[in-house]
């Protein structure tokens, strides 16, 4: 609910989602970035984008997809230019960690392992779907019963709509086989959120189990303690970023959830049998 408190500030009341415009003559944005993903169209116009301090050029019907913490401003705009956007916090969703919409689509893409179509043009086959959700969003029964729902749905279903148009990067949210349950979603609740600062005692609470029962279970599951499993993810998400080109030791650490480079370099060490950097010259872009 935490998470549901901090956007609803951004959004629409009671709902984690904005709705909202530019028109020529408005105030321009200062270059800026926010943790949400934000979608834009083109009622009207034209105008010229940056991104990341890349040029951009939209004009009418065109559809523009912002990452989240992707910086980005209007350059310049027609006189009649009319621009529709839709923001909102895939966290704020607030999906379980185990449905197949967090596993394919916003853990992969948190994790940079999804990469989406910037700009999408009228020839585009999902172009005239989502224009058509972005356009029915911005004209909805607004504050009549379930309205939320309606805003809920239609995000989750233009999400849903981008994903076979994602390039696919690498997997390493693999189909978790195991027969506990409850045990399935803890393991799942690892996979999703190493990234992040993640102990048993937070796990335990998110399945709503004793810190030691859990810790049992998930031996028995997979023959590892919690640690050694939480260990084995992010090594395994390591060894996708170093393969990357723009990232530096610090900042695979920091992605992998490592906390700080030294105790990235030992456990990787540990685990692999080589350094990071022995590791990353043996199989970059591989």
């Amino acid at each position: 609910m935490e998470i549901q408190k901090y956007y609803r500030k951004w959004g629409t009341r009671d709902c984690p989602i904005s709705l909202t415009h530019f028109h020529a003559g408005m105030t321009k944005i200062p270059y800026h970035w926010h943790p949400e993903m934000e979608i834009l169209y083109v009622k009207e116009g034209q105008l010229n984008y940056l991104v990341e301090e890349q040029p951009v050029f939209l004009s009418t019907g065109d559809i523009l997809i912002l990452m989240p913490e992707q910086a980005h401003q209007i350059a310049n705009y027609s006189p009649d230019v009319d621009v529709r956007r839709l923001t909102f916090s895939l966290d704020g969703l607030e999906l379980p960690d185990y449905h197949v919409f967090q596993k394919e689509f916003v853990q992969p893409l948190r994790n940079g392992l999804l990469a989406v179509p910037q700009v999408l043009r009228s020839d585009h086959p999902a172009h005239k779907q989502i224009y058509q959700i972005l356009v029915e969003l911005h004209t909805p029964p607004v504050y009549t019963p379930g309205y939320r729902v309606f805003f809920y749905g239609s995000v989750v279903y233009l999400c849903a709509l981008l994903r076979p148009w994602c390039e696919k990067k690498a997997d390493i949210l693999p189909e978790i086989h195991i027969k506990n349950a409850t045990v399935h979603k803890a393991i799942m609740y690892l996979h999703n959120q190493y990234a992040k600062p993640v102990t048993l005692n937070i796990v335990a609470k998110r399945v709503h189990l004793n810190p030691c029962y859990l810790s049992t279970l998930i031996k028995q599951e997979t023959g590892m303690t919690f640690l050694q499993y939480l260990t084995k993810v992010r090594i395994e998400a390591a060894t996708y970023l170093l393969r990357r080109d723009d990232l530096s030791m610090s900042e695979v650490a920091e992605k992998a959830g490592f906390g700080s480079e030294s105790m990235f370099f030992r456990r990787f060490k540990q685990t692999m049998g080589m350094t990071p950097k022995e590791y990353q010259k043996q199989n970059k872009n591989v």
